[in-house]
């Protein structure tokens, strides 16, 4: 037990030392938001889905299956330009959405119109306004790369086009219709985000202090350039180089920051920072400098002294035998009536001859004269 105590103190030991690096403050994770805005400008049936009525057309739009708007019937009209605009804050790279298109005929029937590439075709009577897959358009749009993937749309000017011809069907009652809208978003370029190290936290002064900025990172490509800046009135302009060493001559507390550029020359709306405190060493001594890198050299020394010194000892245990001592009081023989009759005397406990003496000279018993 005092073994294992001895080695946990000595693998504690740099730590005793006040072995530590200088803590960063630098910005945590952020969340990243994106406005995307959808714009539905047009709505047209395409087949005479109400012979007895010009169409009368109203949409639903759903965000990730969220219903974002109230149908309105836009009465009278095919085309129907309508032009509403919807906004959607998301930290999501990708979103899903569903547009259906209906027409309200003059019989009060509420049909579904046919505007996807899936197969199949609209609804007739559909007076619960029910979507069918068949009938509404879906797609996932990514903010990072602008893509929409999902039912197929094609492109007119500014805006993308969804419609139930898509599907091939060519039937003239298959309530065909056709949707015009745009997808808009400003998820841009991402600022990098800085991250600042350093291997001392209260060194001497002139004592060479090493930076790190390796360790910044940007989500949404690559961090090229750092600008160190020491707090002291010297800075590294904008460099490559991810690392630094720098010297402090007078004791002092330093605000040392760090600000990384992208790929894109976007620069880090925000600072990676660390406080060096310079000290003097206190008088009639020398303040002990440890670097992680010296640190982590003593704790592996010190552990392998620590593990070598056990098995040494059991080592010891293993081979060592006990030695067998016997006080010359602790066991009397007498001779043998043979020794007696003849004038050679032998020791009863080992054998030997016993010349003359009292005492066995080869294991020490004391001889009796009976």
């Amino acid at each position: 037990m005092r073994i294992v105590s001895l080695l946990v103190i000595i693998l504690l030991f740099p730590l005793l030392l006040g072995f530590t690096d200088a803590q960063p403050n630098n910005s945590g994770s952020r969340t990243i938001t994106t406005t995307i805005t959808i714009r539905i400008h047009m709505l047209k049936a395409i087949d005479y889905v109400d012979v007895l009525d010009v169409e009368d057309l109203y949409y639903g739009l759903w965000i990730d299956d969220v219903l974002y708007n109230t149908p309105t019937v836009v009465w009278n009209t095919n085309p129907s330009i309508v032009d509403d605009t919807f906004t959607y804050v998301t930290s999501n790279e990708s979103i899903t959405i569903s547009i259906a298109l209906w027409e309200y005929d003059a019989t009060s029937d509420v049909d579904e119109c046919d505007i996807s590439s899936q197969p199949g075709g609209g609804q007739d009577d559909n007076y619960d306004t029910v979507c069918h897959r068949s009938a509404y358009f879906e797609a996932h749009y990514n903010v990072r790369d602008n893509t929409l993937i999902g039912d197929r749309v094609d492109i007119e000017g500014h805006y993308y086009v969804t419609s139930g011809d898509f599907d091939g069907s060519t039937w003239i009652d298959e309530n065909d219709g056709a949707v015009w809208f745009n997808i808009t978003d400003d998820f841009g370029n991402i600022p990098p985000t800085p991250r600042l190290t350093s291997n001392y936290k209260s060194p001497r002064p002139f004592v060479s202090i090493t930076f790190d900025g390796s360790t910044s990172i940007d989500i949404d490509g690559k961090v090229m350039k750092y600008f160190f800046d020491f707090g002291d009135g010297t800075t590294t302009n904008w460099t490559g180089n991810p690392k630094y060493q720098h010297r402090y001559p007078k004791v002092g507390d330093y605000f040392v920051t760090l600000k990384v550029m992208d790929d894109e020359e976007l620069v880090s709306d925000e600072v990676a920072n660390i406080t060096i405190m310079v000290r003097e060493p206190p008088q009639g001594g020398s303040e002990l400098q440890i670097t992680e890198s010296g640190g982590l050299c003593i704790v592996l020394l010190l552990g392998a002294v620590g593990v070598i010194a056990i098995i040494m000892y059991l080592i010891y245990r293993v081979v060592r035998k006990p030695k067998k001592t016997r006080k010359n009081s602790e066991v009397v023989g007498t001779l043998t009536s043979e020794a007696k009759e003849t004038s050679a005397r032998f020791c009863p406990e080992c054998g030997a001859e016993v010349k003359k003496g009292k005492f066995c000279t080869n294991c020490g018993t004391k001889i009796s004269e009976e």
